[in-house]
């Protein structure tokens, strides 16, 4: 019997990385996408995000197609308890149509700087070697919650 179909997933962080997304996810369809009036910033202390309602801003975003629960259970525990999932629109790079993902949002208990985080060359040369070892640690455990590469 085959799982359950989970909804479209948005991934605006670390699961933006193929590598990451595969370990935590496995396969999946992505479409690119943008997520309007919520900003990416830096959770304090740490080296992923987390998003905030911000008016005016605009986030590039990934959303995922083709994920079981099984797949979904996993990201919620790579995700731990300082996200909830949360029903977000969207607007699609191909076509322009709007749309809707669940994403990770940060609950109150988690404190956001202002500082803006980006998926790109620096972050990639500073933390991805050392998130993507955390991940493959987390994921053999199945341990919740990330953890500081």
């Amino acid at each position: 019997m085959a799982a359950e179909a989970a909804p479209p997933l948005g991934v605006y962080g670390t699961l933006l990385d193929a590598e990451v997304r595969r370990l935590v996810l496995g396969r999946c369809r992505t479409r690119a996408a943008l997520l309007c009036g919520w900003q990416r910033v830096y959770v304090a202390g740490e080296v992923y995000p987390g998003i905030r309602m911000r008016e005016g801003a605009k986030t590039n975003v990934l959303v995922l197609d083709g994920l079981d629960r099984h797949a979904l259970d996993r990201c919620d525990a790579f995700e731990g308890a300082e996200y909830t999932r949360q029903r977000l629109p969207v607007r699609f790079r191909t076509g322009g149509h709007m749309g809707e993902a669940m994403f990770y949002v940060p609950t109150a208990a988690v404190r956001l700087t202002g500082r803006p985080w980006r998926y790109d060359w620096a972050w990639r040369a500073r933390h991805r070697r050392a998130f993507l070892t955390m991940t493959r640690e987390a994921v053999r455990g199945r341990g919740a919650g990330r953890r500081q590469p």
